[in-house]
């Protein structure tokens, strides 16, 4: 995926609420985060795991949990998150289990 300038980390309260949706939604943990990491612990077994791409393979599952979260809170409460809000979430899911993916959990 190719990199723009509003892609930047920047801790926000939207950010964090995005996270926390995102670690937090079983739907989303099932059908998002589960094959991901599946996916991201194979290629850490090869030694091909590559922290750029996994970042762009957690961004596509922070996209997907924004999405369902307008959609769950639209009525009510209309969020919308930025580019930079989804790419910080990316990052902050790499680093949390890539972690948990050495430790071989």
């Amino acid at each position: 995926m190719k990199r723009t300038k509003s892609m930047i980390y920047k801790e926000t309260p939207e950010s964090t609420e995005l996270l926390l949706y995102t670690r937090n939604t079983s739907e989303i943990y099932f059908r998002h985060i589960v094959p991901a990491l599946d996916n991201l612990r194979r290629k850490y077994k090869k030694g091909t795991y590559n922290s750029e791409k996994a970042v762009d393979l957690w961004y596509h599952v922070a996209t997907t949990s924004a999405t369902r979260y307008n959609q769950e809170f639209s009525g009510e409460f209309q969020e919308a998150f930025t580019v930079s809000d989804r790419f910080t979430v990316a990052v902050d899911l790499e680093r949390h289990y890539h972690e948990e993916i050495k430790l071989g959990n």
